[in-house]
């Protein structure tokens, strides 16, 4: 993905450590990804519900409840954004359950940045897939239905 490809992104890093959320903010930045912060799990929901993000950097573990738990509800409402589960203490038993709640990555703290920038490429390029794919759904719908208006109609 180009820098011009990254600046279409939306991208949301969670995390209650604020000197992680400002380098990733900075970085992902610095890699043409409009990128906004929060810092607990009330603020990631208001905010996905005001803004269509492509990619969510998730804590597993915030002030206010757990990003594993909340992850469900989020995807519920903007349905094509790609999560990345972030830990520090990452079980077998924590992966297994953000793969089974929609995470399409799961990345280790302290993580190499090559490594981060590799994930966030591959979700973003995934929610343009999800976008794209829902998109031509769209208009294969709405030909659809002029196709069966039409034909009601014509009788």
């Amino acid at each position: 993905m180009s820098t011009a490809d990254a600046s279409r992104t939306r991208v949301l890093v969670t995390d209650d450590e604020p000197d992680i959320r400002n380098d990733l903010s900075d970085y992902l930045s610095h890699l043409g990804y409009d990128v906004s912060v929060a810092d607990d799990a009330g603020n990631t929901l208001s905010q996905v519900t005001e803004t269509a993000y492509g990619v969510l950097l998730l804590d597993d573990m915030l002030p206010d409840e757990s990003g594993l738990e909340i992850l469900p509800g989020l995807l519920d409402i903007r349905p094509s954004m790609s999560v990345i589960v972030m830990t520090g203490c990452p079980t077998v038993k924590s992966v297994i359950k953000a793969m089974r709640r929609g995470a399409c990555d799961f990345v280790v703290k302290p993580f190499e940045l090559d490594e981060l920038k590799t994930a966030v490429h591959r979700a973003a390029q995934r929610n343009q897939r999800l976008v794209d794919e829902a998109f031509r759904n769209c208009k294969d719908t709405t030909k659809d239905s002029r196709v069966v208006m039409n034909s009601v109609y014509q009788d």
